[in-house]
C-alpha cells in the first residue's frame, strides 16, 4: 500500500505481518517484520523533515493538563465560527457537538486568555460572552448541573466558575443533585464562594427540607459547612430550624457534627441560634451524653471555645451535678471536655472544678485516683500547669509527695513528674525521690 504526500515519493507499507505465536520457529519471521515497520518509520520522518508536508506531532486533547501549557487546538473555533473583527457570527451555527467536544469547547474560554498571545484564533470579548455561552450550554449533552456531577466536568467548571460566574444562572435546580454527588458538591461549594448574596440565597433555597438528610451525608455535609461560612447568619435561619428538631441525632453523627460546630463557630451570639442551643444545654442528661460520645464532645469543645460564659457553666454544672467527675476523666472524649473546661474556666466555674478535683484536705481525693490512667492524667496535668495561687501549688505538692514512689513506675507517671518539675520546681522532698528513683 502507497502513501502519497505532497512533495514526498509514495511510500509502500510493509504488508508482513508481525506473527503473534510463541512458537520459536516464528521468531525469524517476527524479526524480518518489526524491522520492515521500522525501515518504514523511519523513512517517513526523514522525507517529513525534508518538505515539510505536514505539520510535527499533533497534541492530543487534554495534553495541558499534564505539561501544564495550554493547548493551542482548544478554541472557540471548534465550537462557533469568528470574523476578522473578532465577532461572533451566527450565520453558521455549528451543529450539535459531542459531550467531550463540548467540554473542550468549555476549556477553550479558559485556556484563551493565557494563550491570546500565541494563538491564531480571535479570543472572546465581553460583548460575546453571553452567546458564547448559551451556545456551550446548547451544545452538550446533558445540562450544566448534571455536567457538573462528571469528573471532567466538575473539574472544567472549578477552573471555569471564577472567571466566569454567569454560568451559575445555569446551575440553578441541581443544587439537590451536586450537593449529594462526589464531583458536583466541590461545584456546589465553589458556586456559594462566586455568587453574589441574591444568587447565594436561591441557591441554598433549593435545600430546604433536606438539611438534616445532607447534614449527615459524606458529601453533603461539607456544602452546608460551606453555607454556614460564606452566608450572612440572617440567611441561616431555615437551617437551624430544621437541625433544631434532630440536633441530638445530627451532634452525635460523624458528619453532622461538623456542620453543628460551624455554626458555633460563626453564629453562636446570634439570637436565631437560642432554640438549638436550649435543646442541647437544658437537658444535663442530654448534654451528658454528648459530652461522652465520640462526635458529641467535639461540638460541645466548640461552644466552650466560642460560646458564653452561660454556655460554660451548664456543661460545668452538668459534669459535677451527680458527683462522677472521675468517671468523666478517665474517658476517652468526655476527658477532652473536661481538659477544655480547666483551660478556659475562670471565677466560680474553675473554683468549682478545682475543689471537685483536689478537695480541702484528705490524701485521696480524685486527683490521686485518676492520675496513673490512661486519659485522667492528662488531666492531672491540666490541673498542675493552670494553678496559679500559692495555696494551689501547695496543695499539689503535698499530693504529689505521696504519690511521687508510685509515679516513678509508671509512664504515665512520668509525665505528671515532667510537668510538676516543670511547674513547681525541684522542691526539697521531691528532689530526694528523684534521686532514689
Amino acid at each position: 500500500m502507497a502513501l502519497p504526500m505532497a512533495g514526498i515519493p509514495a511510500m509502500t507499507l510493509p504488508m508482513t505481518g508481525i506473527p503473534v505465536s510463541n512458537d520459536h520457529l516464528n521468531w525469524e519471521m517476527r524479526a524480518a517484520a518489526l524491522e520492515s515497520w521500522a525501515a518504514w518509520g523511519k523513512a517517513f520522518q526523514e522525507a517529513q523533515k525534508m518538505t515539510c508536508a505536514y505539520p510535527a506531532f499533533r497534541e492530543p486533547p487534554g495534553l495541558e493538563r499534564f505539561t501544564g501549557k495550554p493547548s493551542m487546538k482548544l478554541e472557540l473555533s471548534s465550537l462557533l465560527s469568528s470574523d476578522e473583527d473578532g465577532s461572533v457570527s451566527s450565520a453558521n451555527p455549528s451543529p450539535r457537538l459531542s459531550r467531550k467536544a463540548a467540554q473542550r469547547s468549555i476549556s477553550s474560554i479558559s485556556t484563551s486568555s493565557a494563550s491570546a498571545r500565541s494563538s491564531p484564533f480571535p479570543s472572546p470579548t465581553s460583548r460575546d460572552k453571553p452567546q458564547i455561552l448559551g451556545k456551550i450550554s446548547d451544545s452538550l449533552a446533558t445540562p450544566l448541573g448534571a455536567f457538573a456531577c462528571q469528573a471532567n466536568g466538575s473539574a472544567t467548571l472549578l477552573e471555569l466558575l471564577p472567571k466566569e460566574p454567569e454560568l451559575i444562572l445555569q446551575l440553578k435546580g441541581y443544587m439537590p443533585k451536586m450537593v449529594l454527588d462526589k464531583h458536583g458538591c466541590w461545584v456546589a461549594q465553589l458556586a456559594l464562594e462566586v455568587a453574589n448574596f441574591e444568587l447565594q440565597l436561591q441557591l441554598v433555597s433549593e435545600l430546604r427540607g433536606r438539611i438534616s438528610s445532607c447534614s449527615q451525608h459524606m458529601q453533603g455535609n461539607f456544602v452546608l459547612q460551606k453555607m454556614v461560612e460564606v452566608l450572612k447568619p440572617s440567611a441561616l435561619n431555615f437551617v437551624i430550624e430544621e437541625l433544631e428538631d434532630k440536633i441530638m441525632d445530627v451532634a452525635t453523627h460523624v458528619y453532622g457534627c461538623r456542620v453543628v460546630q460551624r455554626l458555633f463557630e460563626h453564629c453562636c451570639h446570634e439570637t436565631q441560634l437560642c432554640s438549638l442551643l436550649a435543646a442541647m444545654l437544658d437537658c444535663p442528661m442530654k448534654l451528658r451524653k454528648l459530652i461522652s460520645n465520640a462526635h458529641g464532645c467535639n461540638v460541645i469543645r466548640a461552644l466552650l471555645n466560642h460560646g458564653r460564659a452561660g454556655h460554660v457553666k451548664k456543661v460545668v454544672d452538668a459534669m459535677l451535678e451527680e458527683g462522677n467527675v472521675i468517671n468523666f476523666a478517665k474517658n476517652r472524649h468526655s476527658s477532652l471536655v473536661l481538659e477544655k473546661c480547666l483551660e478556659i474556666c475562670k471565677g466560680e466555674c474553675r473554683e468549682r472544678l478545682w475543689q471537685a478535683f483536689l478537695g480541702e484536705d484528705g490524701m485521696n481525693p480524685p486527683f490521686m485516683q485518676i492520675m496513673l490512667d490512661r486519659f485522667g492524667n492528662y488531666i492531672s496535668q491540666r490541673l498542675i500547669n493552670v494553678s496559679n495561687s500559692e495555696a494551689e501549688m501547695q496543695r499539689l505538692r503535698e499530693l504529689l509527695q505521696a504519690a511521687w514512689p508510685k509515679l516513678g513506675k509508671s509512664q504515665n507517671g512520668k509525665h505528671i513528674m515532667n510537668a510538676a518539675q516543670k511547674k513547681l520546681g525541684n522542691f526539697p522532698m521531691m528532689a530526694g525521690r528523684t534521686g532514689k528513683n
